[in-house]
């Protein structure tokens, strides 16, 4: 009696395949000439064979150039831009194989066998160092040449570009550590090649420190570990120097009167205040003003401590900051842009000092604060001297020269010797 006309459903237009990340093969990803550089210089340092170094490293970075794309490295900090994830890897690794054959080889040597190994243990774990955070810290759709959408990515189970021709993404909260450590080495087993593996897999030992560089077991990696955590600082520290004269650059530019200007991103300020703060310490510390392990610098088990007295000395330089609350404001504001920064913390410090105790925030990302060469008091011997940054990452009691390696593959530890003299014989260069 009654007809009651159906309801057509809505379909909502499909979105334009140019707001989506078109995905790229891995000859476009590695067009840009930093990262035409970047590989050079590594393939350099490695002293590989050119048809060997195609083998075992080009073919690596091509398979993980398929996993990472152009998936950015944090949200809003360091390596934020499009390809992120690609050039922190670059960076890093290139940090890792420069320290390798500047600090850890014998000078004016040749490369063994055994010692390239070793270099491949790193090269590549520099390469895939964090690799499990695409399982937990993304969510990545993925779209066909119709913009219809396809299954969400699981990087357990195939690489980014498996399927479709773009795709979007959106930062998860941080999963946890330790999974993301045995997913390191779930899903740097599907990007390796197998000559990789098996050249790796033919030396016990070397198989085990690589393990241990993929699970971030960084005391179980020994010489190796202080490396890449060393080098990983060198390449936050060369993305974070980039952002924090952008961000000079551009608040100049906002003084000279031009409107034409990004606004600031939320806490730009404060995260530049920070920034500047930690580029005034790496200078300090290279120039031997202060020194760590002395007052108002202090190492403390989780990092370095940022006292009051740090602030104020910083303060001195630069009155723009009217309290030293403002530049421990900056400092904090470092923990919420990738930077590990633990709360106002109250620890013993074991110095021959009048002060007792660290008062302050602490820096777990402590390397980052580090140049190459650091002034660093020596409690025991009640002494100031240089020293390797890579030795303070090791956390060494007695500071000496970083462990050697021998041609037949064995690491050789070093008598205590001056580093300024050292550094100049290894010829080792700041990077």
């Amino acid at each position: 009696m009654f007809y009651q006309q159906e309801k057509k459903a809505s379909i909502k237009p499909k979105q334009s395949l140019s707001a989506y990340t078109a995905m790229l093969a891995a000859e476009e990803l590695m067009q840009e000439s930093k990262r035409v550089a970047l590989w050079q210089s590594i393939e350099h340092c490695s002293g590989f064979k050119k048809a060997q170094f195609e083998n075992l490293c080009t073919s690596l970075l091509n398979t993980f150039m398929h996993y990472v794309q152009r998936l950015p490295e944090t949200a809003n900090s360091y390596y934020s831009s499009l390809g992120g994830l690609l050039d922190h890897a670059l960076n890093r690794t290139e940090a890792a194989v420069n320290l390798f054959r500047n600090v850890v080889l014998q000078p004016g040597s040749d490369i063994s066998d055994m010692q390239q190994l070793w270099l491949y243990a790193l090269l590549s774990a520099g390469i895939l160092q964090g690799i499990g955070k695409l399982q937990l810290d993304y969510t990545v759709r993925r779209f066909d040449a119709n913009g219809e959408k396809l299954a969400s990515w699981q990087p357990v189970l195939e690489p980014l570009t498996a399927v479709g021709v773009c795709y979007d993404y959106t930062f998860n909260k941080p999963g946890s550590e330790d999974l993301r450590r045995c997913l390191n080495v779930f899903v740097a087993r599907a990007v390796m090649p197998e000559a990789g593996l098996k050249w790796l897999a033919s030396d016990p030992q070397v198989l085990a420190v690589w393990l241990a560089l993929l699970h971030e077991d960084w005391q179980a990696a020994g010489p190796l570990g202080a490396l890449l955590v060393r080098a990983d600082a060198i390449a936050i520290w060369r993305s974070l120097e980039e952002r924090l004269q952008l961000s000079t650059g551009r608040r100049a530019v906002k003084r000279g009167g031009i409107m034409d200007v990004p606004p600031d991103i939320k806490g730009e300020k404060d995260l530049e205040t920070g920034l500047l703060f930690i580029k005034w310490l790496r200078d300090a510390l290279q120039d031997g003003k202060i020194f760590i392990n002395q007052a108002p610098l202090l190492s403390v088990p989780g990092g370095l401590i940022m006292s009051v007295e740090l602030y104020q000395l910083f303060a001195r330089g630069h009155p723009e900051y009217p309290t030293w609350l403002d530049i421990q404001k900056g400092v904090a504001a470092l923990g919420a842009n990738g930077l590990r920064v633990i709360g106002q913390a109250v620890l013993p410090v074991n110095v021959k000092s009048a002060v007792k105790h660290g008062d302050g925030l602490v820096l777990a990302d402590y390397a980052v604060a580090l140049p190459d060469v650091v002034a660093y008091h020596d409690t025991k011997a009640n002494n100031n001297i240089s020293v390797l940054a890579v030795q303070l990452v090791q956390q060494l009691a007695v500071p000496a020269a970083v462990a050697k390696l021998s041609v037949d593959g064995q690491w050789q530890q070093q008598a205590p010797q001056d580093i300024k003299s050292a550094l100049k014989m290894d010829g080792f260069s700041r990077g």
